[in-house]
C-alpha cells in the first residue's frame, strides 16, 4: 500500500529552454551544409529560395520531468496572426507555399506544471523571390516598356508624317488638275464668246436675212458655240469643285431637268474597263418611266463618279449597282423626290466605323477614295440633300441621296 502526502508534492519551478532541433524542406530533412551551415539551434537566420517555400521546423523543450506533459507555443511572424498552442506530440510547425519575403519564427515551451519559459527561441527566415520578381527584372521590364513605347511613338510619328505627305501629294494633284481645267476653260471661253459675238453680228446683216439657208447655217453655228461656252463653264465648275471652293460657288450654279438614266450610263462607261479588270459587275437599275430630276448636271455627274469610284475601291469581287426609284411623298403637297443609291458588295463597315466615318475622312483624306466621299458629300449638300450611308460588315455598303423631281 502506497501512502502519498499531498503537502509534500512540490510544483516544478524549473524554467527550461526551448531549442530548434530540425529542419525539413519540401518534405526532406535538411542535413548540415548548404542551407544549414551548422546545427539549426545555432543558426539565427535562414535563406531559402522560392522553390523551398514548403518547410517544417522541429523544436524541443529541455524539461525532462514528465516531458510528455510539456506544451509549446509557436508563431511565424508575418504569416500567423496568433500563437499556436500544441502538445508534446506535435513538436513540428509546417508551412506551405509562403510568398517571398521576411519572416520570424518564435517558439517557447512550458513544463509539466504549465510554467512557460521566459526565453523564446527565434529564427529569421528569408524566402527569396523568383528571378522574374527581383529588382533587376522589374528594371528590365520598365526599360522594355520604355523602349516599346518609344518604338510605338516613332512608328506613329512616321505614319502621321507619311499620311501628311500623301495628303499633300493628293492635294497637289487636285490643284494641278484644277489648274489644268481652269486653263482649258480660259482658252476655250475667250475665242468661243468672240465667235458668238461675231455670229450675232453676221446674223443681223441684210445679206443673211435674204438667204434662209445661210441663216440656218449661222444659227446652227451659234448654237454649237453656245454649247461649247457651256462646256467651258462646266470645266471651270469642275476646277472650283476640285479646289474645295464649292462654298464660293454656292447654290448659284444652274440647275435644270435632267435624264438621270443618261447621266448614269455616261458615268458608268468611264469605269467599264476598271470593273472588268477587277472582275466586278456594273449594274444599272433605273425604271424606264423614271421622271426627270432637277439638279446641276456637272455636280450630279461628279457625285455619281465619286460614289462609283469609291465602291470599286473597296470591292474585290461581286458587283456595284446604281439604282433610282421614286419616293412616296410624306405629304400630298410635298414635292416628290427620287432616291439614288450606289450599292457595293465590299468589306462594309461596323457601327463604330459608320458613326465616325465623316469625321475620319475630313481629318484624314490620305487616299483618293477618301477625297471621293468628302467631295460627294459636299456636292450632295449643294443639291440641298444629305448623303446617307448604310453598311454591313463583310456584306457591303449603300450610299444614297435624294433629288427633286422636275415638275
Amino acid at each position: 500500500m502506497t501512502v502519498l502526502n499531498p503537502f509534500t508534492v512540490q510544483t516544478n519551478l524549473y524554467q527550461a529552454t526551448t531549442r530548434l532541433t530540425g529542419l525539413w524542406v519540401n518534405n526532406q530533412r535538411v542535413p548540415l551544409g548548404g542551407v544549414l551551415p551548422r546545427h539549426i539551434s545555432l543558426v539565427d537566420r535562414l535563406e531559402l529560395s522560392h522553390r523551398q517555400n514548403v518547410f517544417a521546423l522541429e523544436f524541443a523543450h529541455l524539461s525532462y520531468l514528465v516531458p510528455e506533459q510539456n506544451q509549446y507555443a509557436y508563431q511565424l511572424v508575418g504569416f500567423d496572426k496568433d500563437w499556436q498552442i500544441v502538445g508534446s506530440d506535435r513538436r513540428r510547425a509546417t508551412y506551405t507555399n509562403l510568398d517571398a519575403g521576411h519572416y520570424r519564427f518564435l517558439v517557447k515551451g512550458a513544463n509539466n506544471d504549465g510554467l512557460w519559459s521566459e526565453e523564446t527561441a527565434q529564427l529569421h527566415i528569408h524566402i527569396k523571390p523568383p528571378w522574374w520578381r527581383t529588382f533587376p527584372a522589374y528594371t528590365a521590364y520598365f526599360l522594355l516598356v520604355l523602349i516599346a513605347g518609344y518604338a510605338v511613338a516613332i512608328a506613329i510619328r512616321r505614319r502621321r508624317r507619311q499620311e501628311r505627305l500623301t495628303t499633300k501629294r493628293l492635294r497637289e494633284k487636285d490643284h494641278l488638275k484644277a489648274h489644268f481645267l481652269s486653263d482649258i476653260e480660259q482658252r476655250m471661253k475667250v475665242p468661243v464668246e468672240a465667235n458668238i459675238s461675231l455670229l450675232d453680228g453676221l446674223m443681223r446683216t441684210d445679206e443673211v436675212d435674204s438667204d434662209p439657208r445661210l441663216m440656218q447655217s449661222l444659227d446652227m453655228l451659234r448654237r454649237n458655240s453656245v454649247t461649247l461656252a457651256q462646256v467651258a463653264g462646266e470645266l471651270g465648275d469642275f476646277a472650283a469643285i476640285d479646289q474645295g471652293a464649292m462654298e464660293s460657288l454656292g447654290r448659284g450654279m444652274p440647275t435644270r431637268a435632267l435624264d438621270l438614266a443618261v447621266l448614269v450610263d455616261t458615268t458608268m462607261k468611264w469605269f467599264e474597263v476598271e470593273a472588268r479588270a477587277q472582275s466586278i459587275n456594273l449594274y444599272k437599275t433605273i425604271p424606264d418611266n423614271l421622271p426627270a430630276v432637277f439638279a446641276n448636271a456637272v455636280q450630279l455627274q461628279q457625285i455619281l463618279y465619286c460614289l462609283i469610284d469609291n465602291a470599286l475601291a473597296f470591292t474585290r469581287d461581286g458587283y456595284v449597282e446604281v439604282s433610282a426609284s421614286v419616293l412616296t411623298a410624306e405629304r400630298p403637297a410635298a414635292r416628290r423626290q427620287v432616291l439614288v443609291q450606289v450599292r457595293d458588295t465590299g468589306r462594309g463597315m461596323n457601327q463604330a466605323e459608320l458613326d465616325s466615318l465623316w469625321s475620319r475622312l475630313e481629318r484624314r483624306q490620305r487616299r483618293e477614295s477618301d477625297l471621293d466621299l468628302v467631295r460627294a458629300r459636299r456636292l450632295v449638300a449643294l443639291q440641298s440633300g444629305e448623303l446617307q450611308v448604310q453598311s454591313t460588315p463583310q456584306k457591303g455598303s449603300i450610299f444614297g441621296f435624294t433629288l427633286p423631281i422636275a415638275e
